[in-house]
């Protein structure tokens, strides 16, 4: 915190400013004797030296004057050199006669700079000095025996005592002024400490709204865009901090991807970016892994450190790497950089406490999509067995009382017995397309392994379709993420329901290799085939739907997708995925 503001008087210690108008009390008093002096109304004293004596202290004055501060601090550091200005005191009273010396007054302030310094003790200590001194100067001018002749002893002896009394009264004042000092210091620290207590107070009321607000606004939506977006509208626009990033752990692929930045940041500098979920891919993995936070800039960074290209964003300034974590899991990491002011340990605490609220917000969205895809599951489930137990059945029957019809019919029926016949043949074809449909709803069950899968469908099409299906696999069947093994399953449901409905193949080589860092699905028939560029420009303009998904799967985990025709026909599809 910065300095309090504080009286004046405060800033000069008390004892300091007493001891000025001591000072001031040494000029009164000898400018009072220079004017007496001056008047002649000592000359009935006869006092030698006089005039010298007052010039020795218009010098003595001066320099004390002219180096008030640090005689005071070394008076108050070593009290004994307040021997040394009752020595001074004592030589000028013995030059002026000792008794009856206009310098008595004079020799009042010794003893009043040994209250302010000392109190009581040093008060009691420097006029007993004095008084010895005092009258060791009325016997060097030999005035006792004139004290004692002219019945002055009773003002000799006021004389002496008076010095006791000047220290005692003055050092009631000056300890009762120290108490209140000392009284307001304790008072101006409470004051200080209670001033500090609240900014920090108010600090952290605004620092609980902004969470409040924040929190608010994440926890108003379940869609997970809306979610990143509104946690880093929150880091930029509310904690002030000039560029954010959030990305998504990914644990079936092991990455952190879906990378999504603030406003401030071109989309192109972090999409398709993915940091590998492992130690040596630096500390973006490591704050997933670790479950701890980092502060770093990239002057710091170790060498073995990956230079990710998303870490350039920040552009040599300090940034932020906080995991989000919901419950024992970290769901995304957050990336944080160029605040204006240094980030202090509260706001590091409220930034903990945001990611916190963020990580819940997250993980909620996150659990909506995953129910949003499993009601998409069971309502295709659904939907299966009502076309099985309802349209098949009804089509199936339709078909038996056609049957019947026509074997009911007389020979020489046989146009009417061909138009049945040709209504026969439209619903079975309608009665296999449904069951293809229901087929093709039910999701695939990946749990045996995808190459098992992937037979038993062959298997059901090549029934389903009259069609000649063989698969092979070449090379070790490697485990893969379950998006990778659905979208590999979609991509050959796909691939043979085109086969089905528009190549006129009878035969049908499905192929999946596994290699080393990637893995080749291959479809090939001997079909009519296709025009590839223009069934590819109809598929980019959105009129044909399923080379467009097939493409956009294969995008999606940053593999290639093929369509080529083969001579004299038939058609290959392959789809290529990184491992």
């Amino acid at each position: 915190m910065g300095e309090k503001a504080t009286p004046n008087f405060i800033k000069i210690p008390s004892a300091e400013r007493v001891f000025l108008f001591l000072l001031f009390y040494r000029w009164i008093v000898l400018c009072y004797i220079a004017l007496v002096a001056f008047l002649g109304l000592f000359s009935a004293l006869k006092i030698p030296w006089l005039y010298y004596t007052i010039a020795i202290t218009l010098v003595y004055n001066l320099v004390l004057t002219a180096f008030y501060h640090s005689i005071f601090q070394r008076l108050r550091q070593n009290f004994w050199l307040i021997t040394l200005d009752i020595l001074v005191c004592f030589f000028l009273l013995a030059l002026t006669g000792g008794w009856r010396s206009p310098f008595y007054f004079y020799a009042f302030s010794p003893i009043l700079v040994a209250v302010i310094i000392r109190e009581y003790h040093g008060g009691i200590l420097a006029a007993t000095q004095m008084i010895a001194f005092y009258n060791l100067s009325i016997f060097l001018n030999d005035k006792f025996t004139e004290i004692v002749s002219k019945g002055w002893l009773e003002t000799w002896v006021a004389n002496n005592f008076s010095l006791y009394l000047i220290a005692i009264f003055f050092a009631i004042p000056s300890v009762l002024m120290n108490q209140l000092r000392a009284s307001y210091e304790v008072l101006n620290d409470y004051k200080n400490k209670m001033a500090d207590t609240n900014i920090k107070l108010t600090r952290s009321n605004k620092q609980l709204l902004t969470l409040q607000k924040i929190n608010l606004a994440i926890q108003s939506s379940l869609n997970l865009k809306d979610v990143l977006r509104k946690i880093l509208d929150g880091l930029t626009s509310e904690m002030g901090f000039g560029q954010a990033l959030i990305g998504l752990v990914d644990r079936d692929n092991a990455v952190i991807g879906e990378w999504l930045g603030s406003r401030t940041i071109p989309c192109e500098l972090y999409e398709d970016q993915e940091v590998p979920l492992k130690e040596e891919s630096g500390i973006i993995a490591n704050a997933a892994l670790l479950k701890q936070r980092f502060s770093v800039s990239l002057e710091n960074l170790p060498q073995q450190t990956p230079q990710i290209p998303i870490i350039s964003i920040f552009n040599n300034s300090s940034f932020e790497v906080i995991p989000l974590l919901a419950g024992a899991d970290a769901v995304g990491v957050i990336l944080t950089g160029k605040k204006e002011q240094p980030l202090t340990a509260e706001d590091r605490t409220v930034l903990s406490s945001f990611a916190n609220q963020g990580a819940i917000a997250l993980k909620n969205a996150l659990l909506r999509k995953e129910s949003q895809e499993v009601v998409v599951l069971r309502e295709r489930n659904r939907i299966a067995m009502e076309m099985h137990d309802s349209v098949v059945q009804i089509l199936s029957g339709a078909c038996l009382l056609l049957d019947a019809c026509t074997r009911k019919l007389k020979k020489d029926s046989m146009e009417l017995r061909d138009k049945l016949s040709d209504v026969r043949a439209l619903l079975k074809e309608s009665l296999e397309n449904v069951r293809y449909s229901i087929f093709n709803l039910r999701p695939p069950n990946l749990e045996d392994g995808l190459v098992s899968c992937l037979r038993r469908y062959s298997r059901e099409f090549s029934r389903i379709n009259s069609l000649s299906v063989n698969l092979s696999v070449k090379g070790d069947e490697k485990p893969l993420t379950v998006d990778k093994e659905r979208t590999l399953y979609r991509v050959l449901q796909e691939a043979l329901a085109n086969i089905a409905k528009h190549s006129e193949a009878r035969d049908v080589g499905i192929e999946v290799e596994f290699g080393e860092a990637r893995l080749l699905l291959t479809v090939e028939d001997n079909g009519k085939g296709f025009n590839v560029s223009e069934a590819l420009s109809q598929s980019d303009s959105g009129h044909t739907l399923g080379l467009l998904s097939m493409k956009q799967a294969a995008e999606d985990f940053n593999g290639n997708f093929v369509v080529e025709r083969l001579s004299p026909s038939g058609t290959r599809i392959s789809l290529q995925l990184p491992v």
